[in-house]
């Protein structure tokens, strides 16, 4: 995770990341380490249990994508601006 967030995409203080699957094991360590450096958290999850996950790891705004377009809510959260990094970890 750290290799993602800070090397190859040198994520920076005061940036913006969203995290798909913010509730996963990877998704709250990219959370918590993009918190620690300064960085805005935005993330996904299906269920309400999940968003309150990620909002408890320190998301500035956990987004249902099952019930809202989270471009839509990116978009809105950003002022226009969109974010500077998108960690979309799959199933490998």
């Amino acid at each position: 995770m750290w290799t993602n967030l800070f090397e190859h995409d040198r994520l920076l203080p005061g940036e913006t990341v969203l995290v798909h699957g913010g509730s996963s094991g990877i998704g709250l360590t990219a959370i918590q380490l993009a918190n620690q450096f300064g960085a805005r958290v935005l993330a996904t999850a299906g269920s309400e249990a999940k968003l309150e996950t990620c909002s408890s790891a320190g998301t500035s705004r956990a987004i249902n994508y099952r019930e809202e377009d989270f471009a839509e809510v990116v978009w809105a959260e950003t002022e226009g601006k969109g974010v500077n990094l998108i960690l979309n970890h799959g199933r490998g």
